[in-house]
């Protein structure tokens, strides 16, 4: 008999619910012997686990797991991709409007009694936004801020047409792209490909009226290259919820920086902050556990070789 381990913090609702889609699994607390894993592995069984027969993430993120080589290549691995849109993408509306409606200089005048016009306010309405990223989180990115009355474009591996954006385009149009944007979301993953893909060079193009927002992964951005530019007064701001390096240093110049909003990587939380999307992590899991015990596909499959 199959024996599963739950490791990850559900509700005992959510729970009970993923061990009644396999009724034919016996759970153990022994994560040696198990040979499914709902949820993540703690460093120290790191390339250890070896009756590890298939990970099931309850994250979107794999690359904590395939960098580290945590499992085995025989173990299959499934991650939650699907669950983290809805919560991501209002985190990022969130945070564009605090920075664009100059809501923290406002948060500042209230605790003074001071009534003070401003003056520096933005609307997303007409802006352009570049999403690099094509995933459920760039999609539902893409959804709300063309609600807001904004042109979206999405930057993928391929051209393919989605119909959450306005346009679509590859990779190899970054640079051709960069310059007219409004906004930029990295909604990307942690990849070879994507490792510093905005660089200093490709800051550069970008324009001083801009907004970066970073929900993807830290290393997408030359951290150094962006405190200089922000620095020069050559962006409008930037909206960080991933680093480079995490927690993030506390001699960084971005702390003190008041057009930067700096938060640590919450912005795709879900067990005990977002009820509905650990019901969704406990959704997307439970389908698979369906799937697994009948023999058929699983979803969210996670490509290992990122070089392709």
């Amino acid at each position: 008999m199959m024996k599963i381990l739950i490791n990850a913090p559900f509700s005992e609702e959510n729970r009970l619910g993923l061990l009644s889609a396999c009724n034919d699994f016996q759970e153990t607390d022994d994560i040696e012997q198990a040979d499914i894993i709902v949820g993540d592995i703690p460093d120290e069984y790191f390339g250890k686990l070896y009756n590890l027969k298939w990970l099931q993430l309850a994250s979107a993120g794999a690359d904590r797991i395939i960098y580290n080589k945590a499992v085995s290549d025989k173990t299959v691995l499934t991650n939650a991709s699907g669950a983290f849109g809805e919560v991501i993408s209002e985190y990022v509306l969130g945070g564009i409007l605090c920075l664009f409606r100059d809501f923290f200089s406002y948060r500042e005048n209230q605790s003074e009694k001071r009534w003070y016009d401003t003056k520096n306010e933005r609307m997303i309405s007409g802006s352009t936004v570049l999403i690099l990223g094509c995933g459920n989180i760039g999609k539902c990115v893409s959804k709300r801020l063309r609600a807001f009355g904004a042109n979206t474009i999405g930057i993928r591996k391929s051209r393919d047409k989605s119909s959450e954006f306005d346009e679509t385009y590859s990779v190899e149009m970054l640079d051709s792209l960069l310059p007219n944007a409004d906004i930029i979301v990295c909604a990307l993953p942690r990849t070879p490909k994507t490792e510093h893909l905005l660089n200093r060079e490709r800051l550069m193009l970008i324009k001083h009226s801009a907004l970066i927002v970073n929900v993807g992964r830290g290393n997408v951005i030359e951290t150094n290259s962006l405190c200089e530019k922000l620095k020069r007064g050559e962006l409008f701001g930037a909206v960080l919820d991933v680093f480079e390096n995490e927690p993030l240093e506390q001699d960084s110049p971005l702390w003190n920086m008041k057009n930067v909003f700096i938060t640590p990587h919450i912005s795709g939380k879900s067990f005990g902050h977002s009820e509905r999307t650990e019901n969704l992590i406990a959704m997307i899991c439970k389908e698979n556990l369906r799937r697994f015990s009948d023999g058929r596909p699983l979803l969210n499959i996670v490509e290992r070789d990122y070089e392709t």
